[in-house]
């Protein structure tokens, strides 16, 4: 099984710690190993595995998001996860949930089909990209993860939209040149 690691990804494990990269490596060929080591995340499709930094030098704990295809994996995110001796919540205080936890005005199950549905889509766009415009594919970014959002949406005191949310999760937009810097060029 093939295991590929987002440059974005690479980019975050070295801003990490020293040791960040190696144990993204070391993770890397378990999951060629085992390609469902993993546990379902709130994304569809998209499994999550915690990393113990104790095994490592200088390595924080760390949850890894990646797709499973069928014939290759895609590490698409990479956090530190909090360690208790961080935590500034009192111990009876309720913990925001990754992805911001609020109930959407449809309820749970209203949620989760939006998250299938905006999943389901991205997933045909990334396909015909692929296909179609290997360059755009190429400069896809990876998404940020459940506890980036819900910082997002602590900072701006508002929820954001599953949709959106989902979203960011899945893509970080691209990198270089867009198609509408392209087209730009071309019209001048």
């Amino acid at each position: 099984m093939k295991v590929e690691i987002q440059a974005h990804v690479r980019d975050t494990a070295a801003r990490l710690g020293a040791d960040v990269p190696y144990a993204l490596k070391a993770l890397a060929g378990r999951l060629a190993d085992d390609p469902d080591l993993g546990r379902p995340s709130e994304l569809p499709g998209i499994l999550t595995v915690k990393v113990d930094g104790d095994m490592f030098d200088n390595c924080p704990d760390l949850s890894v998001g990646y797709l499973r295809e069928a014939d290759r994996i895609d590490i698409r995110f990479l956090e530190a996860l909090p360690s208790p001796e961080t935590s500034t919540a009192a111990p009876d205080q309720e913990q925001p949930e990754p992805g911001g936890g609020q109930e959407q005005s449809g309820g749970p199950l209203a949620a989760t089909v939006t998250v299938r549905q905006v999943a389901d889509a991205w997933r045909r766009i990334t396909g015909w990209l692929k296909h179609n415009a290997p360059g755009s594919y190429a400069a896809l970014r990876t998404g940020a993860g459940p506890a980036a959002v819900a910082a997002l949406e602590e900072d701006l005191g508002i929820p954001i939209p599953v949709e959106l949310r989902t979203l960011w999760m899945l893509t970080g937009a691209t990198t270089g040149p867009t198609a509408g810097d392209a087209f730009r060029a071309t019209w001048r």
